[in-house]
C-alpha cells in the first residue's frame, strides 16, 4: 500500500459523527498534583502523543481485530483478483501500522464519571485530583476544527459490528465495479483503512472498561504545533499544550481524591485557584465522596 491511506490536508473529519458532547456537558480529567498545578498555572491541558499512551496494545488492538475478521470474511469476495487484493492487504498490515503511527496525533483522556475509585487508583494513586470542565466551551468542536471527541468503546461485539459495516462497504464497492480501475480500487482500500485507523483511537480492550474513558483527539496534519517533552512512567513522553486560544480554562469543578489528608489540601487548592484568578466557587472545590482508610 506504500502508505497511501492516510488523512489528507483537506482534513476530512471522520470522527465528528461519532460523538458530539451536549452544550455544557462536563468531562473529568484525573491527574496528580503536578498535572493539576500545570493545568491551572498554564491554562492548558497536556495532550499526549498517541504512541505513548498507558495501554501499549492500543495501536495494534483494532488492527488485530480487523485482521481476524477479514480472514473470516474473505470468502464473501467474489472476484479472485479482489480477493488477492484483500489478502495482500492483510499481509501488509504490519508495515501499514508503522506508517499510521507516524501521524501527529495527541490525546487527552477524560471520563464522565466524576468520582471513580478505579480512576483515582489508575491515574493518581488515590491521592490526586480531577478537573471538571465544560468540554464544548474548552475546545472548538466543529466540523472544521482539528479537535475530535469520542467515547471509548470497550464492547468487542460492538467493535466487530462497526468494522463489519466498513468491510461490507468495501466488498460492495469492489464487487460492483464493472471495470478494474486500480486507482479507484486503491482509493477504496485507502478510505477503508482510514476508517479503521480512526476506530483504533477509541476501541480498547474490555479489560479497561472500568476507566469509562472519553477522549479529546487533536490531529496535527500540518505539524504546526510545538511539541514538548516531559518525564512520565520512566519515559520521556512527547506532548502538546492545548487549547491554544484560551487564557483560562472553563473549569467548573475540582475534586480531591480519597485521601485522609484532604483538609489541608482543600485549603491549598482554594488559595492557588484564587491566585490564578479562576472563578470557581468554594463549593465546587470538594472532596471525593469515597471513604478510604490508610
Amino acid at each position: 500500500m506504500n502508505g497511501g491511506m492516510m488523512m489528507s490536508d483537506s482534513n476530512e473529519n471522520y470522527l465528528q459523527d461519532i460523538y458530539m458532547p451536549l452544550p455544557g456537558e462536563i468531562w473529568y480529567h484525573y491527574t496528580d498534583i503536578n498535572g493539576l498545578y500545570g493545568i491551572l498555572n498554564e491554562g492548558k491541558f497536556y495532550a499526549t502523543d498517541y504512541r505513548f499512551l498507558n495501554d501499549k496494545s492500543e495501536i495494534t488492538y483494532t488492527f488485530d481485530l480487523l485482521r481476524e475478521i477479514l480472514i473470516e470474511k474473505l470468502d464473501l469476495i467474489e472476484d479472485i483478483d479482489y480477493k488477492a487484493t484483500i489478502e495482500r492487504l492483510i499481509s501488509e498490515f504490519e508495515s501499514e501500522i508503522e506508517y499510521f503511527i507516524t501521524t501527529n496525533i495527541y490525546i487527552i483522556s477524560f471520563s464522565k464519571n466524576k468520582d471513580s475509585l478505579s480512576l483515582w487508583s489508575n491515574y493518581s494513586n488515590k491521592q490526586g485530583y480531577n478537573i471538571g470542565i465544560d468540554i464544548t466551551n474548552t475546545f472548538a468542536l466543529t466540523r472544521e476544527s482539528d479537535f475530535f471527541t469520542c467515547e471509548v468503546i470497550y464492547d468487542r461485539q460492538k467493535q466487530k459490528e462497526l468494522i463489519l459495516i466498513q468491510i461490507s462497504k468495501l466488498i460492495e464497492n469492489l464487487n460492483n465495479l464493472e471495470f478494474k480501475i486500480y486507482d479507484y480500487i486503491n482509493k477504496c482500500i485507502s478510505d477503508f483503512l482510514t476508517e479503521i485507523y480512526m476506530y483504533s483511537m477509541y476501541f480498547k480492550d474490555e479489560l479497561f472498561k472500568c476507566e469509562e474513558e472519553c477522549r479529546v483527539i487533536y490531529i496535527d496534519l500540518l505539524r504546526s504545533v510545538d511539541v514538548m517533552y516531559r518525564p512520565a512512567r520512566n519515559l520521556i513522553v512527547p506532548y502538546i499544550k492545548i487549547p491554544k486560544d484560551k487564557e483560562y480554562l472553563p473549569i467548573k469543578y475540582i475534586t480531591i481524591g480519597p485521601t485522609n489528608h484532604s483538609d489541608i489540601i482543600f485549603e491549598s487548592i482554594k488559595e492557588f485557584v484564587k491566585s490564578k484568578k479562576y472563578i470557581i466557587p468554594d463549593e465546587c472545590i470538594k472532596k471525593s465522596d469515597i471513604t478510604l482508610r490508610f
